[in-house]
């Protein structure tokens, strides 16, 4: 289905979370030791508020992290790009990032979704 992901380094520059969000309402956080290695769900004590405005042509999707979360204080979130996987009843799922560095869509690669 449709999600927002967002991939974000962590400080000491060796592993990296990623948030998943969905316009259901629905979100998960995993940290990653390495490349797709070692997946542990993030420890979240406040939970994002999420926003969700429709029209017939677009959507717009607000994530609120609170900055009182020790999990997003201490996260590098401005090295952080916003990635979507769009699914359409037309064409089936579409991977949007900022680049893609292979043929096919993987956003855990550092090049495509991190600075």
């Amino acid at each position: 289905s449709t999600c927002f992901e967002f991939f974000w380094p962590d400080s000491d520059g060796n592993g990296y979370s990623e948030m998943n969000v969905s316009p259901s309402g629905d979100w998960q956080v995993y940290h990653f030791e390495s490349y797709r290695e070692g997946r542990t769900e993030a420890t979240v004590l406040i939970p994002p508020r999420l926003k969700v405005t429709r029209d017939d042509l677009w959507v717009e999707f607000e994530v609120i992290l609170s900055k009182n979360d020790p999990l997003w204080s201490k996260a590098s979130l401005g090295q952080g790009v916003p990635t979507l996987i769009l699914n359409s009843l037309s064409r089936g799922p579409t991977h949007w990032a900022t680049s893609h560095p292979k043929a096919a869509p993987d956003f855990h690669l550092k090049a495509g979704s991190l600075r």
